[in-house]
């Protein structure tokens, strides 16, 4: 029997589905550029023609070439390589309601991440990047006078209280990815230590796909929120 989808939604990279009995697939919006481009009316129109149909077998069909080509939004036939399946992804939030409440929030936020050591924060500017990571810092030990924003270097190298590396990254003044690789970024990424990365958007396509992707959003009343899946 085909698989019965439950819901089909998108983010700024990729478009799921999952079904009832819990599969979560995911596509590359590379693979469907007119999705890619669509915009956010079109997405939702995308969705909801989609919740509720009977999608292919995915025990014998991976390709989904029906499924796209009905939504009239499928710039490239899908193929086998195009389709993964994922664990179904939990978001979390946190609010920040002021500077006063940034020690706490660091420790939450850090609490909740665990082990994972890749992280690269996405937000506007002015937005609270660089004192966000600054209260991650400060929280793990490293001594406030020694954090500031890597501009011109690129990278930072602290300290935390325990005497572990740790990296902080600004890709804001990054052209051109050859510039990531003059610095050796692939030496700091795999050594294991905590990276923290400005403007990671510069960089998109070197980040491991491990990477844990934050947003911070200035809510109207200029508190933050930081938000991710995982």
């Amino acid at each position: 029997m085909p698989h019965l989808i439950e819901k089909v939604w998108t983010d700024d990279e990729r478009v799921y589905a999952r079904t009832k009995d819990g599969l979560v697939a995911s596509y590359a919006f590379s693979q469907w550029p007119r999705l890619k481009n669509a915009t956010k009316e079109q997405r939702n129109d995308f969705h909801l023609s989609y919740d509720g149909i009977h999608w292919p077998r995915l025990d014998e069909d991976l390709s989904f070439e029906g499924m796209f080509h009905d939504a009239g939004l499928c710039g490239i036939t899908p193929t086998e390589d195009s389709v993964c399946f994922l664990p179904d992804k939990r978001r979390h939030e946190i609010h920040i309601k002021d500077l006063n409440d940034l020690d706490r929030a660091a420790g939450e936020f850090l609490e909740a991440i665990g082990d994972r050591k890749l992280v690269a924060f996405y937000a506007p500017m002015a937005a609270g990047k660089t004192t966000f990571t600054t209260a991650v810092c400060k929280r793990l030990g490293v001594s406030e006078d020694a954090v500031s924003s890597p501009t011109f270097a690129i990278v930072n190298e602290y300290r935390t209280g325990s005497g572990e590396p740790m990296y902080h990254f600004d890709f804001y003044r990054i052209e051109r990815l050859e510039e990531a690789f003059d610095i050796g970024l692939f030496d700091y990424l795999d050594s294991g230590c905590l990276c923290l990365m400005e403007w990671p958007e510069n960089i998109e396509e070197l980040l491991p796909e491990e990477t844990l992707k934050v947003h911070i959003s200035v809510n109207p009343d200029e508190s933050r929120t930081l938000s991710w899946e995982d």
